[in-house]
């Protein structure tokens, strides 16, 4: 009999040891599909003060006392059409401000009403699979180059804006995707200001799975980049901006990170900055959570934010 429950124990062990490692495998498939794919129907965004509890557009625009702007559909080299926001610019210099991972172009609204009341203008795009653009795939980069050309090229067309003073604003993933573009995909962007990038996709996903889903990050962080990757044809080192940030100097980049942000990795941030050219710029606050600079400081924001594209988007006279 003690024979008996030895081999059930050994067979017992022997079949968690086999399940375990394809339990683990199957998680981390689903969860490369939920963090990749974003149909319509699943586009809820996240809560932030620029949905101002899901009122109407329309009221939130007038709140912020927005009312010169134009609704804007552009297409991408690709084929997708996304829907966009621009708000003519009063002193020549435009700004590319760009919304985070499943946020919509409403939640950089705060940000886009500072901005115009300094004479900027600004452009606002729906990344692809978010908000009212199409496309269902998340990509981290390895796509949302195109959208970001849509929307660069279409400040081309504005007369008021000289494309020479052409700046990007980006939050979260907004932020990463702005270092990214100006890094690898257009010189002519003149100034760059990230406000709680993550400095890795690997990092990115280990943090989101640690935080939503009570997922360690290994062995589950590593897997479920390694079947991201083969669903978007590209690498995390691809598209990791810590790996491109250097290309930007000599133009400047200026880097928010709180050090209690659940979203990303606070450390990102100033390895970000240190791999970071100059001239560049870094903005630490240990009490704060993801993207909240804006939120806690206005103020402050306000001010760093506006003498920083006022010093390099301005034409000096």
């Amino acid at each position: 009999m003690k024979k008996k429950w030895q081999k059930l124990t050994v067979a017992v062990f022997a079949s968690i040891l086999v399940l375990i490692p394809i339990s683990t495998i199957a998680v981390s498939y689903q969860l490369a599909n939920i963090l990749t794919q974003r149909p319509a129907e699943q586009r809820i965004g996240t809560p932030d003060v620029a949905l101002l509890l899901n009122r109407p557009p329309q009221e939130v625009l007038e709140e912020y006392q927005l009312t010169d702007y134009q609704r804007l559909t552009l297409s991408t080299v690709d084929g997708f059409e996304l829907a966009a926001m621009y708000f003519p610019s009063q002193n020549g210099a435009a700004v590319m401000v760009q919304h985070g991972y499943t946020d919509t172009l409403m939640h950089m609204i705060p940000i886009t009403a500072m901005l115009v009341r300094h004479g900027y203008g600004v452009i606002l795009t729906e990344l692809r699979a978010h908000g009212d653009s199409e496309g269902n795939l998340i990509s981290f980069g390895h796509y949302e180059m195109n959208d970001l050309d849509a929307a660069y090229h279409y400040l081309l067309t504005r007369n008021e804006v000289n494309p020479n003073q052409i700046g990007i604003l980006g939050n979260s993933m907004g932020g990463s995707l702005a270092i990214l573009y100006a890094a690898e995909r257009n010189l002519n962007i003149k100034a760059v200001i990230a406000q709680s990038p993550y400095d890795s996709v690997d990092e990115a996903i280990g943090k989101i799975l640690r935080k939503f889903a009570g997922l360690p990050n290994y062995p589950f962080g590593p897997m479920t980049v390694f079947f991201a990757e083969r669903k978007l044809g590209s690498t995390n080192e691809q598209f990791a901006p810590i790996n491109v940030i250097r290309k930007l100097s000599p133009r400047p980049v200026f880097i928010m990170m709180g050090g209690q942000d659940s979203f990303v990795n606070p450390d990102g941030g100033i390895r970000l900055f240190e791999a970071a050219g100059e001239p560049r710029r870094y903005w630490y606050d240990s009490a704060l959570e993801h993207v909240a600079f804006s939120k806690q400081h206005p103020a402050e924001f306000e001010t760093a934010i506006t003498e920083f594209f006022d010093q390099y988007l301005l034409v000096k006279s």
